[in-house]
């Protein structure tokens, strides 16, 4: 069923209360916790950033943001792995845990932060793993 976004320039309470006012929705058939909500209103009224321009509400929390996620994006961006994962399978990490792991380990180490990505791609190919480059140049720096 289409649905209009206009629906989130006001709150479901303040919905069903016009609903409510204007006899649409009948005494016998007013949801539960209608009543509850306006005996005990919430603190801050719900609200949507209003897909018409009127926003009122406070900046939204920023997104998470782990410090593995550079390291993630780059692997995935300049590393072409050739593994297949298992998804129920908890035997083995993927490629892409143990290159973020051994990173780690080799900073913890003292290794030049300019010699890093191309260290630990050099570790984890003594090891016997085998990358793909998508490009030409995967050793380059992280930024």
């Amino acid at each position: 069923m289409a649905q209009s976004r206009i629906n989130k320039a006001a709150s479901i309470f303040a919905r069903m209360n016009g609903l409510i006012k204007s006899n649409i929705v009948k005494d016998n058939e007013i949801p539960l916790w209608f009543d509850i909500y306006k005996k005990f209103p919430p603190k801050r009224e719900p609200a949507y950033r209003s897909v018409l321009g009127n926003d009122i509400v406070p900046d939204l929390p920023k997104k998470l943001f782990y410090e593995e996620d550079e390291l993630r994006a780059f692997y995935f961006q300049n590393i072409s792995p050739i593994e297949t994962i298992v998804l129920n399978s908890t035997k083995r990490k993927p490629n892409w845990e143990i290159f973020i792991e051994t990173y780690k380990k080799l900073e913890s180490d003292g290794v030049d932060k300019n010699e890093l990505i191309s260290a630990t791609i050099d570790n984890l190919q003594e090891k016997g793993f085998y990358f793909k480059n998508k490009q030409k140049d995967s050793k380059k720096k992280l930024e």
